[in-house]
């Protein structure tokens, strides 16, 4: 009987060291997962940060590229219709209307 109780003694501090480590290892796995969640929600701010100025960029780049559009739109307007009142003014001198 008294083996078997120093056997079972043997197997409690056993059990016992076994739980303080799996608890360590717990432990070191939980820092780890708070570490690589926090590298991943700092990478997705960054991420955010660089899509947002990206979009920015661009939508100051549209705009300032449909002011261009629209006064090349006012020019090609003026160039054409000074052009058809010149047809229309040779037009007239040749035909003698004027």
């Amino acid at each position: 009987m008294n083996n078997h109780q120093k056997d079972i003694d043997r197997l409690y501090q056993a059990i016992s060291e076994l739980r303080k480590l799996m608890l360590e290892r717990f432990e070191h796995v939980d820092h780890s997962i708070a570490d690589q969640r926090k590298y991943i929600d700092n990478a997705l701010v960054e991420q955010r940060k660089y899509i947002d100025t990206s979009v920015s960029e661009l939508n100051l780049r549209i705009d300032d590229l449909r002011r261009e559009v629209a006064l090349n739109m006012r020019w090609m307007i003026g160039m054409w219709l000074t052009t058809m009142g010149m047809i229309a003014g040779l037009g007239g001198r040749i035909l003698g209307m004027y």
